[in-house]
């Protein structure tokens, strides 16, 4: 049996402060893309893809129930669900150009954004 680490963290430090545990999953091509669009909107306070998925972490409820009515309703959305009709008017992000039932979206490799200057 491997044995574990015992990490100290103290309850008052900030999270972007805190000690950072690595992490790698594969996300439906949709959600990543709705994790850019999420991060663009908060490009004005420097927010990142790790951001976002923290606070929406942070913020979940860990009331057992309540999580799995929320995979329930995750497991039977669409790509059409995830990735808004308009692009957000506030940024120049692409939105997302539809033919039929299609959808094509710009893909984009790891690593940060680069803000284009107009």
């Amino acid at each position: 049996m491997a044995k574990r680490e015992v990490v100290i963290l103290s309850s008052g430090e900030r999270l972007r402060d805190s000690k950072r545990q690595p992490t790698s999953m594969a996300l439906p091509l949709a959600v990543h893309h709705r994790l850019d669009l999420l991060a663009e909107s908060g490009a004005d306070v420097g927010a990142t893809r790790a951001d976002i998925i923290g606070m929406l972490i942070a913020e979940a409820d860990l009331d057992t129930e309540q999580v799995e009515r929320a995979i329930l309703r995750y497991r039977k959305l669409t790509v059409g669900d995830v990735i808004p009709a308009e692009p957000n008017t506030d940024q120049e992000a692409p939105g997302r150009a539809t033919e039929g039932n299609v959808i094509s979206i710009e893909r984009h490799g790891p690593g940060r954004r680069r803000h284009e200057s107009s």
